[in-house]
Formats: structure tokens, C-alpha cells, sequence
């Protein structure tokens, strides 16, 4: 998925038939965070492992709650 030129979101969505990945590993966290969450299934898991878009993130912590998600950190 070339993310300068496509919806990741939108992609990861069509290619998965709509139900989202089981793992993202991410490098950039930062804005992405949120995007990542809408990319996850139910149960999915996010591991951050570098900030290279920076080291806060503003998310939708009920959609955390309600679909069972875990985010993880590691450096």
C-alpha cells in the first residue's frame, strides 16, 4: 500500500474484506495511531516501537474498549 497515494485505511479495509488486520507494527505512532485503530479487527493488537511521527497520539478510546484492542510499546 503506498500511503502518499492511497487511503491505507480504505486499503486495508478492501483487502482484508473489511475486517482489518491482527497485528500492526508501527515506527511513526504519532497521527497514525488513530488511523491504525480503524485498521485493526477485533481483538487486534498495536505494537509501537519507534515515534518517528512523534510521541502523542490522540485516539478513540472507546472503540479501544469495545473491540477488545491492545496497544503495546517497546524500544
Amino acid at each position: 500500500i503506498n500511503y502518499r497515494t492511497q487511503d491505507f485505511v480504505a486499503e486495508v479495509k478492501h483487502l482484508s474484506g473489511g475486517r482489518g488486520v491482527d497485528v500492526i507494527l508501527d515506527m511513526v505512532a504519532g497521527g497514525y495511531v488513530a488511523r491504525e485503530i480503524q485498521c485493526l479487527a477485533d481483538d487486534g493488537r498495536l505494537s509501537i516501537i519507534a515515534v518517528q511521527g512523534g510521541s502523542k497520539a490522540e485516539f478513540d478510546a472507546g472503540a479501544l474498549l469495545r473491540r477488545r484492542l491492545t496497544i503495546t510499546g517497546s524500544a
